[in-house]
């Protein structure tokens, strides 16, 4: 019987020194390829800057004498998380960016991207993609009748821009990438120069109203759209007032689940007396009272009485006369055709109680799902309502911004929210992307792990034998000899 084998320690090592290659080739390859692919990638530098916002009160004194002439002091008023929202949105307007792509000029962006090859490379494939699966890409008309050649450039550029606040605080960060870095610098610098002004001219009296308007018009819209959204999947579904529908609709299903209670206490008692009368035996039972018939079934009842004193009649008729006479016959007669009457009354009268069960369960099965159709409908219509509210509480915040604005212009005062640049642009030394030997190193920590996972991978789908031991442990038969590879030399000399 062979031996069991174990796997040690030292087998670990020989079999990690047997296909060291793997290994080896692995540490070198993975990090190679990641420098390569950093060589090959576009390098993507960043400047950055920082603008501060910060609120004044202009409060004119001295108002007797000509404003030339009378003298002005500033309030310092804390921003709040509007205002800083509202830079935000300004620094991503298109406009501006258009007034700095027509300050830096189409050409300038141009000769910038002529050194970028790599770029331009990957630009190429990217534009034979979209050829390839979605089309060409179509070039939208300019804003303000600006060209379409302006317009793309504005927008490439504001991609590139990031805008975070910093937290609590009034400043700014803004990062801005390009694949130049003395286009970077220059493209950002310019940027600030153009939005000083720009910031100036919208806060400005009464820009400043007009822009809240403009804001307050554009909720306004998306409000009465999400208004309209509501009525008209209110209109589609049916829904008026969801709590009251539910109402009915449980009532309802209750209703008819109380009639289908009786229906088929009824529907039993009506087939108990068919086979009592079946069985040649005087039928009994009461049935269960119904709004359509009252306590009982009238014809049931009259038919039922006729039975019982056709039986009585039958009996006394049987007391005095022979089973031969014709009074006897007569009277059983009359017994067989009241029996009769009372099968086919019965039967048709469980007939339509069975049409009226079927008829009760499927309208109760369409009132539940119904009722499972209206809550599912509510919580869309709930979550329709709440969207509706977020845009009616958003129109209300720049309809009442846009009402102080209009105040202060009425006043005569300026409520101005004021900006400077804190920490100009800088023109990047180092790209931020890629980051070679950072990105070198981690593919050397990472093809560490991958090396070893790829020797055991091999060994795994190795099913050779290294030593006799394995080879007698597997087939349970002795090794008498076994030959191992000798070098060159030592084949000769032999």
């Amino acid at each position: 019987m062979p031996e069991e084998s174990h796997f040690s320690l030292r087998d670990a090592l020989g079999l990690f020194y047997r296909k060291i290659a793997i290994f080896k080739i692995t540490l070198v390859v993975l990090p190679l390829a990641v420098f390569l692919a950093c060589f090959l990638l576009p390098p993507v530098y960043e400047s950055t800057a920082k603008v501060i916002v910060t609120g004044k009160q202009e409060n004119t004194t001295l108002l007797q004498v000509p404003a030339d002439r009378a003298t002005s002091s500033f309030f310092n008023l804390n921003v709040d998380e509007i205002d800083l929202n509202s830079e935000m949105e300004l620094l991503k307007s298109i406009d501006l960016w258009i007034l700095t792509v027509k300050k830096l000029g189409l050409k300038s962006l141009r000769k910038s991207d002529e050194g970028a090859w790599k770029e331009r490379l990957l630009g190429r494939i990217r534009t034979w993609k979209k050829e390839l699966f979605g089309g060409e890409e179509r070039k939208e008309p300019g804003n303000h009748g600006e060209s379409p050649d302006i317009v793309a450039a504005a927008k490439s550029l504001m991609a590139n821009l990031k805008v975070v606040p910093t937290p609590k605080s009034k400043v700014l960060d803004l990062s801005f990438r390009y694949s130049d870095p003395i286009m970077a610098e220059r493209i950002l610098s310019t940027f600030l120069n153009e939005y000083v002004p720009y910031h100036q001219q919208v806060y400005s009296m009464p820009e400043a109203q007009g822009f809240f308007q403009n804001q307050e018009d554009m909720f306004f819209e998306k409000w009465q759209d999400a208004q309209n959204k509501v009525k008209a999947f209110k209109a589609e579904w049916g829904i008026s007032s969801p709590e009251k529908q539910k109402g009915e609709l449980i009532a309802l299903i209750k209703q008819i689940q109380e009639a289908l209670v009786g229906l088929n206490a009824n529907l039993n008692q009506y087939e108990k007396m068919l086979v009592q009368l079946k069985s040649d035996s005087m039928p009994t039972g009461q049935l269960a009272p119904s709004p359509q018939r009252g306590n009982e079934n009238t014809v049931i009842s009259v038919i039922a009485t006729q039975l019982f004193r056709a039986k009585q009649q039958l009996v006394l008729t049987k007391q005095n006369f022979a089973p031969e006479s014709r009074e006897y016959r007569e009277a059983q007669a009359l017994v067989e055709k009241v029996t009769d009457q009372f099968i086919n009354t019965l039967e048709t009268e469980i007939g339509i109680l069975k049409a009226k069960k079927a008829s009760l369960e499927k309208s109760l099965n369409e009132k539940k799902a119904s009722l499972e159709m209206l809550e599912q409908k509510t919580e869309e219509l709930r979550k329709l309502e709440l969207a509706a509210t977020i845009e009616k509480e958003r129109y209300i915040q720049y309809a009442s911004k846009q009402e102080e604005a209009r105040v202060e212009s009425v006043k005569g005062g300026r409520k101005l929210v004021n900006v400077s640049v804190l920490a100009r642009p800088f023109t990047p030394v180092a790209p931020v992307f890629p980051q070679t030997a950072l990105m070198v190193l981690g593919a050397f920590v990472v093809a560490v792990p991958l090396g070893i996972a790829l020797i055991l991978i091999a060994n795994f789908l190795d099913h050779t034998f290294d030593t006799p031991s394995e080879v007698e442990n597997s087939t349970g038969v002795p090794v008498l000899a076994s030959l191992t590879r000798l070098p060159r030399n030592e084949g000769a000399k032999a």
